[in-house]
């Protein structure tokens, strides 16, 4: 984490050194990749018996994001250990056989032209009140969750747009280019030009597949679950 052979854009790791993230520390004491993989599979109850049934695979979670296209990819692609899919339409269909439920707070937010923006802007409109620091994990998370909650009460519940319309979008996507007023890929940084989620698949795709310490296993069609070679 942090290498700086890796694909990445320099002003986002100054951006994160300077809120607090400690890329050295994530290196000498952090998670493997492969580890969290297996644990985020098979985290929570087991139904039916040797099924692993927990936040991942299972109808009963939702989940929340902030313009999480990129966060989702990453996430797939750990779970999966293969390459991410080619179009977008089947990337989310993958996704919703991964994560079933999920809302992007940006796609939510747009059509309240005055909430247009990054999350800091959206904490600051819709007054919510944050615990720790700006692009933290945890205190990030803990915004998008409160703004989640705020924009479902005050402007889908009774109103006529339902929240349900925006059930399993990302925001951009789709797009063909940036949108107004967010940053391009820096071509002195070597990082794709493409937009929207080719430019995702393009930077996923420059990742060979982890060698785990678990095994991949294909319960039903087209949904591989990891699980440790201990428990064959």
């Amino acid at each position: 984490m942090g290498d700086s052979s890796e694909l990445h854009a320099e002003t986002s790791i100054t951006l994160l050194t300077d809120s607090g993230i400690d890329f050295g520390r994530h290196r000498a004491h952090g998670i493997p990749q492969a580890i969290f993989a297996e644990y985020l599979t098979t985290s929570g109850i087991r139904s039916p018996p040797d099924l692993a049934v927990g936040l991942v695979l299972n109808r009963e979670v939702t989940w929340v994001c902030f313009h999480g296209m990129f966060d989702f990819a990453y996430l797939l692609r750990l779970l999966t250990n293969v390459p991410l899919p080619r179009s977008s339409s089947q990337f989310l269909c993958q996704l919703e056989e991964y994560f079933n439920k999920f809302y992007d707070l940006k796609c939510l937010a747009y059509p309240q032209e005055h909430m247009r923006g990054g999350l800091a802007k959206l904490e600051q409109v819709l007054n919510l009140s944050r615990l720790g620091t700006k692009h933290q994990a945890g205190s990030d998370s803990y915004v998008t969750a409160l703004g989640f909650f705020k924009l479902m009460r005050e402007y889908y519940l009774g109103q006529k747009r339902s929240i349900a319309e925006f059930r399993n979008e990302l925001f951009g996507v789709d797009e063909d280019a940036p949108a107004a007023g967010e940053e391009a890929w820096a071509p002195e940084a070597g990082l794709p030009q493409a937009t929207g989620y080719a430019r995702t698949q393009a930077y996923y795709g420059q990742y060979a597949p982890m060698t785990a310490p678990f095994a991949y296993r294909t319960y039903s069609p087209g949904i591989p679950h990891c699980v440790s070679p201990l428990s064959n």
